[in-house]
């Protein structure tokens, strides 16, 4: 995986504004992945991986204490957080279960799946729960052409594929937890990056070109990611001191 560079960055500032679509971009533009051949959870950890990488590892977190009321912060560091396996194994994929005495097929979403589904929502008129249909089709193996016949199902078929996806999450371990420093409540809580965390002033950028462009061309500057310029700054700062 590549990380992040100021060219990644700007590239993604005229993008799509849509969330979902941002962030398969994104990763897209820093693995090459073939969404077709990983999971829609993979395609979120490795989102989650290349954005805080441009924020140091480390995100910050305001929540309000639920006690007292107190404005809470927490800083979050993607090392400090666990890994957790997907439970199902591959080679035991596609998963067969009988819920009243019929056969059913549940799946992995892919990624692919996941942005079909999305975008083919989009011309629903229920957009939100088409999405959902759409999911939960693929994840039984069925087509989109197919969706109406998963909006026919039993509604304990269609939510047990819908749990099949939730109990096999696979990923970053995103739950964290934060004391209160007034009340001493302790504050367990889920924390999620958006692809807000992409927005970036592209006159700060040019800002901070303009101040190395005496000894760095624009192409070797949109190559470096944020870490390395900070560096580059550093060391050129503490060779004008010598």
């Amino acid at each position: 995986m590549k990380i992040p560079t100021f060219r990644h960055i700007h590239e993604m500032q005229s993008f799509n504004q849509d969330e979902l679509l941002r962030k398969y971009k994104f990763v897209e533009l820093l693995t090459n992945a073939d969404f077709s051949k990983v999971t829609a959870m993979d395609v979120d950890y490795l989102f989650l991986i290349g954005a805080f990488s441009l924020v140091f590892n480390s995100a910050k977190f305001i929540i309000k204490c639920p006690k007292c009321g107190e404005k809470l912060v927490k800083w979050v560091k993607l090392t400090d957080q666990d890994p957790i396996e997907l439970k199902v194994k591959y080679k035991d994929l596609p998963y067969h279960r009988r819920i009243k005495g019929v056969k059913y097929t549940y799946n992995i979403l892919t990624g692919k799946q996941l942005l079909d589904a999305y975008e083919w929502a989009q011309f629903e008129e229920d957009s939100d729960k088409a999405f959902q249909d759409a999911q939960v089709a693929f994840i039984m193996g069925y087509s989109l052409k197919e969706v109406e016949k998963v909006r026919r199902l039993p509604i304990s078929v269609y939510a047990a594929a819908l749990l099949f996806q939730r109990v096999n999450y696979h990923g970053l371990d995103m739950r964290t937890s934060v004391e209160c420093f007034k009340c001493h409540h302790v504050k367990k809580f889920n924390f999620s990056i958006t692809t807000k965390i992409l927005e970036y002033d592209v006159e700060l950028m040019m800002h901070k070109f303009a101040s190395v462009s005496d000894v760095l061309s624009f192409e070797g500057f949109m190559s470096m990611s944020v870490l390395d310029f900070n560096s580059f700054v550093t060391s050129l700062n503490n060779r004008v001191k010598k």
